[in-house]
């Protein structure tokens, strides 16, 4: 594929059906050939990457619990333990650009009982290295709640009662906070070992909620476009690595076009220690347009028949990419003067007659053009006007 090597970002166009995420899975075997650390994100039903297991290549699928999963892993690797082999740490800068604070809450059903604690402990001896983890979890369980004796039941099933624990975490490490410490390695510790205590019934039910102002808003009642953007920034912060490929496909899926519009500058932001190369598959207008006035490092492509064909990175040919391809007339005036020019020269060489030269003036106004350049189309039509009775 003749995809940059040096550039940044490439952004893939073309219409539906042209082989855009066809290319991009071929694009990630290539990568990953050539030793890339590849992270591959679908937004899109029909998930064309290939299925690996390695350790340098990564997909994401969006489901219904794709964004609890994916935050439960940056919480546990931003671990205590964790000696920064993860890059969690900077994921309180993907809250701020949805404008969420730097803290989350966890609501946990507990079943404080004897029997479910001494279970749970018994797994020490079966896995001596979580013996410790096993041992603060309990401690903190007893300090924070009032452990039942279920001595009087006669099985685990008459067991109901349950107690609602409510975790504050922290992604700011600060040890003079010691409940918020306690708080978290207690929060880490529980997601670490989730199904080990559910095998136990110690916990059930784990739910996540975002804080935004004075209001805090569960996980499971954030927008579409939300749950996607943060679980996609979460699956990437968990898997990058040193030299990397990360290849997506519709990232501008129900997200707002403010969003689609700074979605390639952030990332470059958040990924600005990193060596990245990002690559995107778009229909997306807004994604195109920021891209190309925050990044000079950017290539450009068209899909035709699963074949790229790549457009020089000066501004004619990114609007014409604007026009062709999404149908978008946009603001700047050298690419819409260029197309009106053309249309008159066409004209006065006779390589077009008068009747294809108003079709064309009358596809430019269908872009919707602003009142001055609506104007320019006007006269452009004066102007074909005079010069086909002066033939």
């Amino acid at each position: 594929m003749i995809i940059d090597q040096n550039s940044s970002i490439n952004i893939i166009t073309g219409n539906n059906g042209s082989g855009k995420s066809s290319i991009l899975a071929e694009i990630s075997n290539e990568e990953f050939a050539v030793g890339q650390n590849v992270i591959c994100l679908s937004n899109t039903s029909t998930n064309k990457f290939p299925k690996r297991r390695n350790q340098r290549f990564h997909v994401l699928n969006q489901s219904s619990n794709t964004l609890t999963k994916a935050i439960k892993k940056v919480v546990i690797s931003n671990g205590y333990d964790k000696i920064r082999t993860s890059h969690a740490h900077t994921f309180p800068r993907v809250l701020q650009y949805l404008e969420f604070e730097e803290q989350l809450t966890f609501k946990f059903t507990v079943f404080p009982y004897e029997s479910f604690i001494r279970k749970f402990q018994s797994e020490a001896y079966n896995n001596e290295w979580i013996r410790n983890d096993i041992e603060e979890i309990t401690n903190n369980l007893k300090k924070l709640i009032e452990i039942n004796d279920d001595i009087n039941y006669q099985s685990d099933r008459e067991i109901k009662t349950s107690h609602i624990l409510y975790l504050e975490y922290s992604f700011t490490h600060d040890t003079d906070k010691r409940i918020n410490t306690i708080h978290n390695i207690l929060i880490e510790l529980i997601l670490k070992h989730e199904r080990l205590l559910r095998k136990h019934h110690l916990i059930s039910d784990v739910e996540i909620s975002l804080h935004r102002g004075h209001n805090i808003i569960s996980s499971s009642h954030l927008s579409s476009g939300e749950a996607c953007y943060i679980a996609t920034l979460a699956f990437i912060l968990t898997h990058v690595s040193d030299s990397n490929t990360i290849i997506i496909d519709e990232p501008e899926n129900s997200l707002h076009p403010r969003w689609q519009k700074k979605y390639t500058s952030n990332l470059l932001d958040l990924l600005y220690y990193f060596n990245v190369r990002i690559i995107l598959a778009t229909h997306s207008p807004m994604i195109v347009i920021g891209a190309v006035e925050d990044n000079s490092s950017l290539r450009v492509f068209k899909s035709e028949n699963s074949i790229l064909y790549p457009l020089e990175g000066n501004e004619t040919n990114i609007d014409e990419v604007m026009v062709d391809v999404f149908g978008v007339l946009t603001s700047r005036s050298r690419y819409f003067s260029y197309k009106i020019n053309e249309i008159l020269n066409e004209f006065n060489n006779k390589t077009i007659n008068l009747a294809d030269a108003q079709l064309k003036l009358d596809k430019t106004l269908s872009l919707g053009p602003d009142e001055s350049q609506k104007n320019i189309i006007k006269a452009a039509y004066e102007i074909l006007d005079e010069m086909s009775k002066n033939a």
